[in-house]
């Protein structure tokens, strides 16, 4: 069977089109686009009207694509600053009336269960795994197996929430950084789990793609060059460091086809790379081009 999903997070929108036969799942065509529906959610909790119109253009748009390809329905979900909203019905609305899609918020531990099984799709031979899944708004920790979740938890820390908190311009001032930085560790040290898993450590998700593509001086995108590439966590501190000198004009010429529109929010996202990874001492990090659209595609497979 075909099948389309949208994955609406804090910074990006996901489009995927996918056969699925089984839990397998092949990928027809994907699309991306930075629509930032998170901006300003952290103080206000409120979503904006331009963002809300941003989100639901982009929606019709794949939505018109997903007709194209054969498809009736398109599957869309949003996760962190659509739950954070006290007008998220209004943004649902807006979903459904300009774009005709209904659209599914998902709590934080579903969006945790989800990216899980979406990130390891392809991956049969990983059958113990713990996930790490950081985006605009929320970062979610999965400890799992092929069949049955151990653990998974949503904490509120995000590369667009924490720029926008902490850094107002690039680079940050020390004490910005400081104050970053103390804030950060203390939500980290706020999982409820002590130690991990002697099992693989997958990270998905924009910050973690782009920083394999920074780290191997990708120009554009190349998934074939992402997907199960591995990145030690001496790498994650060096840019880590690196990026919180940097303004965000130089940050963008790291990779200007990778970073259009996340250049702002890649340092913090780096650091909470860095941060969870110091926590749980993890050394090496397998990288993972799949997430959340294509668990979302298993999930409604059988609707």
């Amino acid at each position: 069977m075909h099948i389309a999903t949208a994955d609406i997070g804090t910074n990006t929108v996901l489009l995927l089109i996918a056969e699925l036969a089984g839990s397998q799942i092949t990928p027809i065509y994907q699309e991306q686009r930075i629509a930032r529906l998170g901006q300003g959610v952290d103080a206000a909790r409120k979503l904006h009207p331009d963002a809300i119109t941003r989100v639901a253009d982009a929606i019709r748009d794949y939505a018109d694509i997903t007709r194209h390809y054969g498809i009736d329905r398109l599957y869309a979900t949003a996760t962190s600053a659509a739950r954070d909203a006290s007008n998220k019905d209004d943004f649902v609305r807006a979903v459904g009336s300009i774009a005709g899609v209904q659209l599914d918020i998902l709590s934080g531990e579903d969006e945790a269960l989800w990216a899980f099984r979406g990130a390891l799709s392809n991956r049969p031979d990983i059958t113990n795994a713990t996930v790490l899944d950081i985006g605009g708004g929320s970062t979610e920790l999965v400890v799992g197996q092929a069949d049955r979740i151990l653990f998974r938890q949503s904490l509120d820390v995000g590369s667009v929430r924490y720029t926008e908190r902490f850094f107002p311009s690039l680079p940050p001032t020390e004490q910005q950084v400081i104050a970053f930085r103390e804030q950060l560790d203390q939500a980290i040290n706020s999982y409820d789990l002590e130690t991990l898993p002697n099992a693989p450590f997958v990270g998905t998700a924009g910050t973690i793609t782009s920083l394999a593509a920074v780290d191997q001086a990708l120009i554009d995108y190349d998934p074939t060059q992402i997907d199960g590439t591995t990145i030690a966590y001496e790498r994650v501190v060096y840019w880590a460091d690196r990026l919180l000198t940097m303004p965000v004009a130089h940050i963008l010429r790291l990779a200007p086809g990778v970073l259009q529109g996340r250049a702002d929010v890649f340092p913090a996202g780096v650091c909470i790379l860095e941060a969870v990874m110091r926590r749980f001492c993890i050394n090496e990090l397998v990288v993972s081009d799949r997430g959340l659209r294509f668990g979302w595609a298993l999930a409604v497979s059988t609707r």
